[in-house]
């Protein structure tokens, strides 16, 4: 695998497409001979290979801490998975059973206990993940806010970009010594945003260990929702 190979299976990883167990090994294979690609998607090992397939590629310890997150953001990754795919079940039945008539209508009363079976699944589904209980306290189930805040003492002005916003700006108001923002952002994302001090000067997040090049030389903050 090149380096080209690297950056195509990556930008169709980001799209949603899963990586099969070949493509990760070449990938890992390619990672571990390749210092510029493991500089460059360092920060996206554990998302792209798993968090142990992972662990050998990186050239420091990783702590603990850092692993659990991880670990954490792929079980929850695993999770959506399992509830999103009662829904396509569904969907995909009701196409088959041509629910709005049609040569195949009057299969809807002889298949009609398989559908509800599907609907009851669905239901419990939802009830043990919790969605439901989202929706009746009236909160979205897939949106959550985030606080971003810099300590900068001198700054004049801080400004928070990413590509939620497609890297316009949101000013940050300043709290004593430090400046903050709130902003809803969908869950199951990944996010890259920067702070801009006084304009002019780009600043990855200081409490954020993971990042990705930039491509205009710096870096940006990497996050997981």
């Amino acid at each position: 695998m090149e380096c080209r190979e690297v950056k195509a299976l990556i930008d169709l990883w980001e799209k949603g497409k899963d990586l099969s167990p070949i493509e990760k090994k070449s990938l890992s294979s390619h990672l571990q001979s390749c210092e510029s690609c493991r500089r460059r998607y360092g920060a996206l090992f554990p998302f792209l290979l798993g968090v142990e397939e992972a662990r050998p590629l990186f050239s420091e310890p990783v702590p603990d801490i850092a692993l659990s997150v991880m670990a954490k953001i792929r079980s929850e990754a695993i999770e959506r998975e399992k509830r999103s795919s009662w829904k396509r079940f569904l969907v995909e039945l009701s196409r088959w059973l041509n629910l709005e008539g049609g040569a195949r209508s009057f299969r809807v009363q002889k298949l009609a206990p398989v559908f509800a079976l599907g609907l009851v699944l669905l239901v419990g589904d939802l009830i043990f993940f919790g969605v439901l209980r989202g929706i009746f306290a009236g909160k979205p189930t897939d949106e959550v806010t985030v606080r971003f805040t810099l300590e900068h003492v001198h700054a004049r002005s801080v400004s928070l970009v990413g590509d939620f916003s497609d890297w316009k700006t949101y000013p940050l108001q300043r709290v004593g010594e430090h400046w903050e923002i709130q902003i809803k952002l969908k869950k199951g994302r990944v996010y890259t945003y920067n702070f801009v001090v006084d304009g002019e000067h780009w600043v990855p997040d200081p409490k954020i260990p993971f990042r990705v090049e930039d491509g205009f030389g710096g870096e940006a903050t990497l996050l997981q929702l």
